[in-house]
């Protein structure tokens, strides 16, 4: 007779410790790429990492519920989910390995709601084939987007490592001015100096545009030149500031400014330039007080159906300048630069 699984009693939502980070898996194939991943963020963040499987009894809603069968289908599941726990722990590594729990129900509810009750700090999904490809997401990845309430770590679908190594890793941050835009910095910088990571500061700035249906004058075209010129200089100094306030904790940054008549494009296009381990960003930026209704900005929606590489959106209760504000003055539930 086969021994007890790696735990002998099952966990159950209580064992959960508050603020972990939650690999949520939806298919066996893609459970060490989504434990190597929130393994690295978790230690990045000095957090605890849960492994979480939903099994969604929907599948069998075609034939009268079997008790005995659901019974093993969750048993196979927890053992199954117990041995890649199991696996995360290296030899000769002193930590434990991370919790696995199995639940049913429907996979996003349930997710969005145990990241609720436990106050997890981050989601970690993956992007899967299919739809994503053509801009859209799978089902899970998309309702737990529609809420918004933990910031969430989104794979794409071909398997990459959590940082390449041989080379020092890259973090990308876009920047929009906004103190929203901002908030996902202090995020940015923690994993940054947990890694050894280089963070990029990037800034979009679209041409200005003439609206009407004469053509502009030479008088146009200097005021546009002059606004052009001006708004470069504006960017560059942001961004100037934002790196040496990052610097000022330890962090290797550099800044860019990319032309582009789409920011989501011109963000998109810059991982074909550069070889980025990951983007980190926030779930509004500059829009949020114009679409306050809509659960996220649409540059974070845009590239977390179309990214090549690992997104986390950080979602932020309040936003202040984090780079540029003492901490009196940050509004209440802002995020800071960690000291």
């Amino acid at each position: 007779m086969a021994g007890p699984g790696p735990h002998e009693v099952e966990a159950s939502e209580r064992d959960v410790p508050e603020g972990a980070v939650l690999a949520c898996i939806e298919r066996p194939s893609e459970g060490l790429v989504l434990l190597q991943h929130g393994q690295a963020l978790a230690r990045a963040l000095d957090a605890p990492l849960v492994l979480l499987q939903v099994l969604d009894p929907g599948v069998a809603l075609s034939r009268p519920a079997d008790p005995l069968a659901s019974a093993v289908r969750r048993r196979e599941a927890r053992l199954a989910l117990d041995r890649l726990a199991a696996s995360g722990r290296g030899a000769g590594d002193a930590e434990a390995p991370p919790l696995a729990l199995v639940v049913e129900g429907n996979p996003a509810r349930e997710i969005c709601r145990i990241a609720h009750d436990r106050r997890s700090r981050v989601i970690v999904l993956a992007r899967h084939r299919g739809p994503a490809a053509a801009g859209l997401l799978g089902s899970t990845a998309r309702e737990v987007l529609d809420h918004p309430e933990t910031s969430l770590l989104l794979l794409p679908p071909e398997p990459v490592q959590p940082f390449s190594r041989g080379r020092s890793p890259l973090i990308a941050v876009p920047l929009d001015g906004s103190e929203w835009a901002e908030s996902a910095l202090p995020t940015a910088a923690a994993i940054a100096r947990r890694e050894g990571a280089e963070i990029r500061l990037l800034h979009v700035l679209e041409p200005l545009r003439f609206n009407g249906k004469f053509p502009p004058e030479l008088c146009d075209l200097a005021l546009r030149r002059q606004l052009a010129e001006r708004a470069t200089a504006l960017a560059e100094r942001h961004l100037e500031h934002v790196r040496r306030m990052l610097a000022a904790q330890g962090v290797a940054v550099s800044t860019r400014i990319l032309d582009g008549d789409d920011p989501r494009t011109a963000l998109l296009s810059c991982f074909d330039r550069d070889p980025v381990d990951l983007m980190v960003l926030s779930a509004r930026g500059h829009s949020r007080s114009q679409l306050a209704d809509l659960p996220l900005g649409g540059v974070a929606s845009y590239l977390a159906a179309r990214a090549a590489v690992p997104l986390l959106i950080v979602v932020a209760e309040g936003a202040g300048c984090v780079a540029s504000r003492a901490p009196p003055e940050s509004p209440p539930g802002s995020q800071r630069l960690p000291a």
